[in-house]
């Protein structure tokens, strides 16, 4: 039977990711060079979008056998009979009905073992691989993506195919892979009203707003498509209600617009009993990119548009704990189009912020003071009584207490919790009986350097106080001296005293009265 047929491109990628297999099926009237009995398939990458095969697997299951009339060069083909219920000799000369019945063979061989595998090193960085010494057939080839690389549909190749001017068969074809690596981003910015700031440290109470972006996938192939992000706050963040929005670049402009939540579902917020996080979910229909005729995607989702998942989160009093806050996605998709189970996984990188906290310790000269009368204020910072805390602890609360009096614990130490970057001044209102209150305002200076890379906390910026980088506490000692008192030394000291106060009374009056007099009879 003579092949006209070319297996076309069958494409099924995630996100950016596609694959497209050209092949010829069968050869139209070419004679063959030399008669032939075996074949080889070479597969390789697309330059342009990956660099190498490294964690693909390939399994080739042969759908049906090949023989080649030596003097014409026509290709008989005998469909195997496990599969005859599927596709019979006469469908494969029909590019239609070969594409029409990849799922159907792509599930009839799920369980069986494949007539050969090759399985690529993650470390490898070979770019093309080739299986020989393959019967000739038409054979199914399966492809299992690694972690992050696009998947492919099952695609279906002739060993021999027709060369490209249909001279002659080609009994070694060559397959490229175009693929595109899965990618997914995230940020967090501290905001200030609705702006997004870049400070990587913020208040007790201050507002999170989380940005997590994504392709849309390239569904080709596809009945149905999974799409899945999961969000894990730590302990010390609570979502905000009502903030979850999902937009789309579908005109890959920059503009983004709302979707309509009906095409997804949100699961959460739920806490993690383990770790006293919170986890949100958005499942996207399964239906939503995928075009009904398998051809592509939709035309308002179109592949490679950008999507975003943006939410918003607070720093509660619990963030002092460990006083940082991060945020991890993951995105979940699917990545083969003949098994609507398999699907890959995506992990961002942790987006941390961070609270600081003033230790202010106090000491008397001489020794001792009594702490319990000791009181400070802090400007411009509303506080409140640490929860479940200590004498002598407080923590930020933007419902708390402006100019909030502070008292010291029995040690002479005072914590404010929960802190942002920035200048501090502390106001020592009261101290103990017989010392001086401070003449200054106590200056507290908190600044941090983060790795450029990892955003992660690594110091403190020069002409700040120093930060503890594992318990990020700010230290100031603050001393207070003894004033001055009136000797008392026993009743003649203090009467020689008085006694001096009224002569210097009566002199200053007696200058007065002369002084008058002398102006009146001026």
């Amino acid at each position: 039977m003579k092949n006209k047929n070319v297996v076309k491109k069958i494409t099924a990628i995630l996100a950016t990711a596609c694959m497209m297999v050209g092949m010829l099926a069968t050869t139209a009237m070419a004679k063959p060079a030399t008669e032939q009995t075996t074949g080889s398939l070479t597969i390789q990458t697309d330059s342009q979008q990956q660099s190498s095969l490294a964690g693909y697997k390939f399994d080739l299951y042969k759908i049906a056998s090949i023989s080649v009339d030596s003097s014409t060069g026509n290709m008989t083909y005998a469909v195997e009979a496990e599969y005859r219920s599927i596709l019979t000799a006469d469908a494969l000369a029909d590019q239609t009905a070969v594409e029409k019945k990849l799922t159907d063979l792509s599930n009839a061989v799920t369980g069986k073992t494949p007539i050969a595998t090759q399985q690529i090193d993650e470390s490898s960085t070979d770019t093309t691989v080739t299986i020989s010494n393959l019967a000739l057939g038409y054979y199914l080839v399966k492809v299992t993506a690694p972690e992050g690389a696009a998947a492919t549909s099952d695609f279906l190749v002739s060993v021999p195919s027709t060369l490209p001017d249909g001279s002659d068969l080609n009994y070694n074809p060559t397959v490229t892979l175009k693929t595109s690596k899965v990618h997914v981003t995230k940020k967090g910015a501290i905001l200030n009203g609705e702006n997004e700031t870049t400070n990587k440290s913020g208040n007790v109470g201050d507002v999170i707003q989380y940005t997590i972006e994504f392709p849309v996938p390239d569904t080709k192939g596809f009945d149905e498509f999974t799409y899945t992000i999961n969000d894990t706050m730590s302990k010390g963040l609570s979502y905000v209600d009502g903030s979850l929005k999902v937009s789309i670049d579908k005109n890959k402009n920059g503009k983004f617009e709302v979707i309509n939540s009906s095409n997804y579902t949100l699961t959460g917020p739920s806490s993690d009993a383990t770790s006293g996080g919170t986890t949100l979910k958005v499942d996207f229909n399964k239906n939503l990119f995928v075009d009904g005729n398998k051809t592509g995607n939709k035309a308002d989702y179109p592949a490679g548009a950008s999507l975003k998942v943006v939410y918003r989160a607070k720093i509660t009093e619990d963030a002092i704990i460990t006083s940082t806050v991060d945020n991890s996605a993951k995105l979940i998709y699917s990545n083969n189009p003949g098994n609507v189970s398999s699907t890959g996984t995506i992990d961002t990188p942790e987006v941390e912020h961070y609270t600081y906290h003033i230790q202010l310790t106090k000491t008397f000269d001489p020794t001792p003071g009594d702490f319990s009368k000791v009181r400070f204020t802090i400007d411009n910072v509303k506080l409140k009584a640490k929860t479940n805390g200590a004498k002598g602890e407080y923590v930020v609360d933007p419902n708390g207490t402006k100019n909030l009096e502070l008292s010291l614990n029995d040690d002479g130490k005072l914590k404010i919790y929960g802190l942002a970057e920035g200048t501090y001044y502390l106001t020592e209102t009261k101290t103990a009986d017989g010392y001086n209150l401070l003449s200054n305002k106590v200056k507290v200076v908190i600044k941090a350097t983060y790795n450029a890379t990892t955003g992660k906390l690594e110091g403190t910026a020069s002409g700040s106080n120093t930060i503890d980088t594992t318990t990020h506490f700010v230290d100031t000692n603050v001393v207070n001296k003894k004033g001055f008192t009136l000797p008392s030394t026993g009743g003649q000291g203090m009467v020689a005293l008085v006694a001096a106060g009224i002569c210097l009374m009566t002199l200053m009056a007696a200058l007065m009265a002369l002084y008058m007099k002398k102006h009146r009879n001026a």
